[in-house]
């Protein structure tokens, strides 16, 4: 089964070993890895070492989305890419392996991407829709996206009968709520963010499932 593992806002991520970290230290790295990333991309990398089939799609821009598009090959991640103008995403993660608390993470804001643009990922991603079972949209959108491009796209794939699985936050969540998709990923967090009301519990969870 094919997934169609669409991810908007993709990037080169570095992760940076660095123990015992501090803010205004010196320090070298024992260990750099280098991937191509964006929660779609993340998506289809899984969906390929668990022995499944997945088609990467999303937009790409200049230097650090050529090397982006490179170290997806080098993985043998099967991916399609959508090219604006403009300069890639990069994010940054600083790992301290000494630290009990989550790594940190730095981003840049990517390309800015037009309706047009998302026209043409559109066009894409509808050329490849026949080939798949099911499409994952998954993760934030890069500066300038209408979210009518996004809601577009969804109500578009689920009145042609494909299953829409949305893993998303905030304003881009909402819009893609208003298409109808088969399914959402959502945390507590973000279902708080989306309903005004505090999620601490499974009963609090299940009443913001049933208002979502």
């Amino acid at each position: 089964m094919k997934i169609l593992c669409l991810s908007p806002n993709t990037n080169v991520e570095s992760i940076w070993v660095l123990p015992d970290l501090a803010l205004g230290g010196v320090y070298r790295s024992p260990r750099v890895t280098h991937l191509a990333s964006g929660k779609g991309v993340n998506v289809c990398r899984a969906l390929r070492r668990l022995g499944g089939d997945g088609l990467a799609q999303g937009f790409a821009a200049g230097w650090l989305g050529r090397w982006f598009a490179d170290l997806a090959a080098q993985e043998q991640l099967t991916g399609e890419w959508t090219w604006v103008a403009g300069e890639g995403r990069q994010a940054l993660v600083l790992y301290d392996p000494h630290s009990a608390g989550d790594a940190t993470l730095l981003s840049s804001p990517g390309p800015d991407v037009s309706a047009a643009d998302w026209a043409r990922l559109q066009v894409a991603v509808l050329s490849r829709v026949s080939e798949v079972a099911a499409v994952s949209i998954s993760g934030g959108l890069p500066p300038g996206s209408p979210l009518s491009s996004y809601f577009a796209l969804i109500q578009t794939l689920v009145e042609g009968g494909k299953p829409v699985w949305v893993d998303a936050d905030g304003p881009v969540l909402e819009a893609a709520l208003h298409a109808r998709p088969f399914g959402v990923k959502i945390n507590a967090r973000e279902a708080q963010g989306l309903l005004g009301q505090p999620v601490w519990d499974a009963a609090s969870a299940g009443g913001a499932v049933r208002r979502i």
